[in-house]
């Protein structure tokens, strides 16, 4: 009605008479004013979506910035983000969406940010391993990898501690094995130092065969990691 959109009455809405939609935001007065938003704000909860797109468009609150409370305001969902403003969780990876950004740094929009296997949720809660690198102690194997299939330790590069880590002549490790090494490299069980169970830990079984030990000490010893009889005489490794 005329009158209560005017500026005389106590009641009006101060409206504008000639405009039926006095703020521009795609919303009527009256639409306005039976939703309870402001019809001379074009943006009621000052979150940078007009109220008439929040309602008609993303179908979020515009009374709310943050609509599903998730720590991030709506236009940031909608558009730096384009997460979902109507989900607190819209990758479902059990981590809010607000949280993914604003505290871990992950893909609020991917389960999996670094695409090894694993969810950005157990990397971060169950692992402790880095969300952004698929393989986090850098030994090869990915992360998903050692905890579902060889049962190694993603924090740990060697699991079974089994490589020789005094120097050699020049001052590096004499022998590692990395978990990748033992799966891809020597077929030995990285989880376990002495995969034949033959009484010699995998890595000295290799190092006495790998011709590294100087000849004038000491000559080359075939040995093989996964077979505790290597010669077939009877007699363990």
């Amino acid at each position: 009605i005329d009158g209560l959109e005017g500026v005389l009455s106590e009641k009006s809405y101060h409206t504008d008479p000639n405009n039926p939609d006095t703020d521009g935001d795609g919303l009527g007065d009256l639409q306005e004013i039976l939703l309870g938003t402001d019809p001379r704000n074009a943006d009621t909860d000052f979150d940078l979506v007009l109220d008439g797109d929040e309602y008609h468009r993303f179908h979020t609150n515009p009374h709310l910035a943050d609509s599903d409370y998730d720590g991030l305001e709506d236009y940031e969902e909608l558009f730096f983000w384009h997460s979902n403003p109507n989900l607190r969780d819209s990758d479902a990876d059990r981590i809010c969406d607000g949280q993914e950004v604003l505290k871990y740094d992950t893909d609020p929009m991917d389960e999996d940010t670094d695409d090894d296997g694993l969810t950005d949720y157990d990397e971060i809660f169950k692992y402790r391993t880095n969300p952004f690198n698929p393989d986090t102690d850098s030994d090869g194997l990915r992360d998903y990898e050692e905890v579902t299939i060889y049962l190694t330790d993603p924090l740990n590069w060697d699991t079974d501690g089994d490589s020789i880590l005094y120097p050699n002549e020049y001052g590096e490790m004499t022998w590692p094995m990395s978990d990748g090494d033992e799966v891809f490299k020597f077929k030995t069980n990285p989880a376990r130092s002495d995969t034949d169970n033959d009484g010699l830990s995998d890595s000295i079984e290799l190092y006495l065969g790998s011709g590294r030990i100087p000849r004038s000490v000491l000559e080359p010893i075939p040995l093989n990691a996964t077979n505790p009889d290597t010669d077939g005489d009877g007699l363990l490794d």
